[in-house]
């Protein structure tokens, strides 16, 4: 069953505030995250939120989800994402 509407997939890839990382085991798609940038009303600049983490059932607790979050990490820190 299709749980994704392709509109609004198409509209949230244009957006500069939404990062989307996708975890592959061969042609596999075994996990995914999603965040999203938002403005700071209490200071200037920006902070990343985590939305959305999954990873399918046959590949849970094998360290998949932590490298998702840890690749998120490590783009935010490196100013690859929320550099404002």
């Amino acid at each position: 069953m299709n749980y994704v509407n392709d509109k609004n997939i198409r509209s949230l890839i244009a957006k500069t505030d939404f990062i989307c990382f996708v975890a592959f085991i061969g042609d596999e798609v075994v996990g995914g995250l999603t965040g999203y940038e938002l403005l700071m009303y209490d200071q200037e600049g920006s902070s990343m939120y985590l939305y959305d983490l999954t990873v399918d059932k046959n590949y849970q607790r094998h360290g998949i989800g932590s490298n998702l979050v840890g690749e998120l990490m490590i783009k935010r820190y490196k100013g690859f994402i929320c550099s404002s």
